[in-house]
């Protein structure tokens, strides 16, 4: 929903945003993947995303990624995540 109301430039929750889609050309995405809990598929689901091709229309490169602050495969992405340059958050 936040990602809707940043693209739309809907202040009904945050009015900071309010109009952003006309101030702002950026468009936000979310894609999602399920680790299962599992150390290796989180990293290698990660690896994945950081070699995709650039310029590829159906799969862009992310700009951050988003953890759980208390999971045992948030570390060893931070560690990839980190290594290549992109912001990991928990």
């Amino acid at each position: 929903l936040a990602v809707q109301h940043l693209n739309t430039g809907d202040g009904s929750v945050i009015p900071q945003v309010t109009n952003l889609n006309d101030k702002c050309n950026i468009r936000f995405t979310a894609e999602y993947f399920d680790s299962e809990m599992s150390e290796s598929r989180a990293v290698d689901q990660t690896i994945g995303i950081l070699s995709r091709e650039v310029g590829s229309v159906e799969e862009k490169l992310p700009c951050a990624f988003l953890g759980n602050g208390r999971s045992a495969v948030t570390l060893p992405t931070s560690l990839i995540t980190s290594l290549r340059g992109y912001p990991q958050f928990r």
